[in-house]
């Protein structure tokens, strides 16, 4: 990272990726005349060691969050959550895709349980529905918010300065939010306003709006692989394809060298892929997989322990079809060897856990085939590695690992692209909507509805469906990239 030293005013940077299974954060501290730091947020409220937590939020019956993170697994926790009905919010980062992504097509086909359903070639991957009277919009505020708090006890308890500093920054502090490659203006318009309601950054504000920035996680991709891994590939012409495997989407980005010194410079070959294939569906078909092997099993009714065990362990350390699998989910005592259990452990060949990737390798082998050009760096899976590896070494395709954790490579990206902004991405735009922000109105500000739909919106308001883009310059901003700023609205043509 550059030592340069910083000549703005002092200001801290929170830097934000939902995942669907996971979030990460980090924060950058900007001081007059020195290099900014990053700290990549690691402890947060029930787990106080870890870079990631768990995307997911317990409700109680009144619509109110009660649990957060990793304390929805807290055994007291989901004790009282049982006992007084609160429903889990998982997954719903899944609502926000954008309409038009399939999920992989899996060769399995038992019957789906009541919170998945996979029914065929491209189906669509149906999670459980929203908690009762909470919108989507309300779970990212409420996210955001619980985010910002944890984010401040741990800036607070890691710095010496760390409660006098929050306390005079933390009012103009400013937000990097990265999002899938696929997501458009409805869906930022959505997070937008989530800050706006979390009482983070002010409504209708131009200031607000400057303390907001979107990115790709694509763009973090690349900004974390050159910081963590050596790069003297990196000559003009030469080509590069990140591949960031998240928990539901794959996003790939094929980048061409323009420039490298005095600032590097990429250029979209194409337009990037956003597909879903992550981890999620490999969770799932593993559930398929197991719940197959119970189904005449008195250890069906563990179904739900095993695959816990089994996404959290058994599908990140796997490493080729060779090595059987051992999943650990009971007593000594438990035993049915019809079905490989021995002493509270289910035993699954290679092949069997092999085939649990196969539909999600296969999608993403065809985007890369589609989009390939170069290098790619990426995510942790032994095998997913070593299947890319042997797919395309004979095609004179390097394979890259960075040498960091890839679990912090988004949030870290995020702030590595606020700091220095060295890849400046030259992108190859197809727009398939107007530019602006989306305004519904109120249905009250109606003297006649004239049999226009309503909806209750996140804010409880009750607005008119089909509302009109109003131009906003800050909506697509390519100054620095040497191209005037939109301050129009502009209509559905490829540029």
């Amino acid at each position: 990272m550059s030592t340069t030293g910083y000549t703005g005013p002092q200001k801290l940077v929170l830097c934000i990726d939902i995942g669907t299974t996971q979030t990460g954060c980090s924060i950058i501290r900007y001081d007059p005349g020195t290099a900014p730091t990053i700290r990549v947020i690691n402890r947060y409220p029930g787990d106080p060691s870890s870079s990631k937590i768990p995307t997911r939020m317990f409700y109680d019956k009144t619509g109110t969050p009660r649990a957060y993170g990793s304390e929805v697994f807290n055994e007291v926790v989901v004790a009282q959550a049982e006992a007084e009905g609160w429903e889990l919010a998982a997954f719903w980062k899944l609502h926000l895709h954008p309409e038009g992504r399939n999920p992989p097509a899996y060769a399995l086909s038992e019957a789906p349980t009541e919170d998945f359903e996979v029914v065929g070639s491209n189906s669509k991957f149906d999670i459980s529905p929203l908690p009762r009277n909470v919108s989507l919009g309300t779970i990212y505020r409420d996210w955001f918010k619980w985010l910002f708090k944890a984010a401040q006890n741990f800036y607070e308890e890691t710095n010496a300065d760390g409660g006098l500093l929050w306390k005079k920054l933390s009012g103009n502090m400013e937000f990097v939010i990265a999002h899938p490659n696929g997501y458009g203006l409805a869906e930022q318009s959505l997070l937008r306003q989530a800050l706006e309601l979390a009482s983070l950054i002010k409504a209708d504000d131009e200031v607000g709006d400057q303390r907001l920035r979107f990115v790709t996680e694509a763009e973090c991709s690349v900004h974390f692989a050159l910081e963590h891994s050596p790069h003297e590939w990196l000559k003009i012409g030469s080509q590069l394809a990140v591949v960031d495997l998240g928990g539901s989407t794959v996003d790939i980005t094929v980048y061409s060298v323009d420039q490298v010194e005095p600032k590097l410079v990429l250029r979209e070959a194409k337009m990037s892929a956003c597909i879903q294939a992550g981890g999620i569906y490999v969770t799932q078909a593993g559930r398929q997989l197991i719940q197959a092997k119970l189904r005449n099993s008195r250890f069906l009714e563990d179904l739900d322990a095993i695959v816990s065990e089994f996404d959290f362990k058994t599908k990140c350390n796997f490493a080729g079809a060779e090595e059987m699998s051992i999943i650990k989910f009971g007593l000594t005592r438990d035993n049915d060897s019809a079905v490989n259990i021995s002493r509270g452990r289910l035993t699954l060949t290679g092949s069997e856990v092999e085939e649990t990737f196969s539909a999600c390798l296969e999608d993403i082998i065809e985007s890369l085939d589609e989009q390939l050009a170069g290098t790619t760096g990426f995510s942790e899976s032994p095998y997913l590695k070593s299947k890319l590896r042997a797919t395309y070494a004979s095609r004179d395709i390097k394979i890259i690992h960075v040498d960091e954790h890839a679990y912090k490579a988004v949030s870290e990206g995020a702030a590595l692209y606020h700091i220095r902004e060295t890849v400046v991405v030259c992108p190859a735009f197809n727009v398939l909507e107007p530019y602006g922000k989306k305004v519904h109105r109120s249905a009250s500000s109606f003297k006649d509805l004239g049999g226009r739909e309503t909806y209750e919106d996140f804010d409880g308001v009750r607005k008119v469906k089909g509302g009109t883009y109003v131009p906003l310059t800050w909506i697509l901003s390519l100054s620095n990239m040497g191209y005037k700023a939109w301050n129009e609205i502009v209509g559905k043509v490829r540029i």
